[in-house]
């Protein structure tokens, strides 16, 4: 019962409940979570801005990171596991591009034909998660992570 009640309450479990509905999930539930806390602070340590993400750092700690796919679409939320996505530290490339720190990509691009979501890198931008055009372009898209899920569950599902 607690654990129906910790999806009923937590906006963001609501939303990969949604996406576990409507399509393919991969997730990397914490097997050790002081270990995932330890790969945690590794990316805060590397990026101290996320700390102003902290329903990502939940989102984190609880998955790891996740893969969907459903009708030849697939999407990887970055994060800080192997076996769930690309691991935003030890993956291949730079996690920065176009002054995002990348979070997550799809194929197709969705939500007006972004191809990968950040959080602002630069400082220089209101905060929040932005999509990255394949031409490099950027858009706002919400403060929060949990906003911006919400707005990409509803595009996707």
């Amino acid at each position: 019962m607690r654990g129906k009640l910790t999806v009923e309450c937590n906006p963001i479990n609501q939303l990969i409940s949604r996406l576990a509905a409507a399509g393919e999930l991969l997730t990397d539930p914490p097997g050790d979570p002081a270990e995932r806390d330890r790969q945690i602070a590794r990316v805060v340590a590397r990026f101290p801005f996320v700390v102003q993400a902290p329903d990502w750092l939940a989102f984190l700690h609880d998955y790891g990171g996740l893969t969907y796919v459903r009708d030849g679409f697939s999407t990887g939320f970055f994060g800080v596991s192997h076996n769930a996505s690309v691991h935003i530290l030890d993956g291949e490339g730079d996690p920065i591009a176009d002054g995002c720190l990348l979070i997550c990509d799809a194929d197709p691009p969705v939500l007006v034909g972004c191809a990968a979501f950040g959080f602002d890198a630069t400082g220089e931008r209101r905060w929040g998660v932005y999509g990255v055009s394949e031409g490099g372009d950027t858009h706002w898209f919400a403060p929060t992570f949990t906003e911006w899920l919400e707005s990409f569950a509803d595009a996707i599902t």
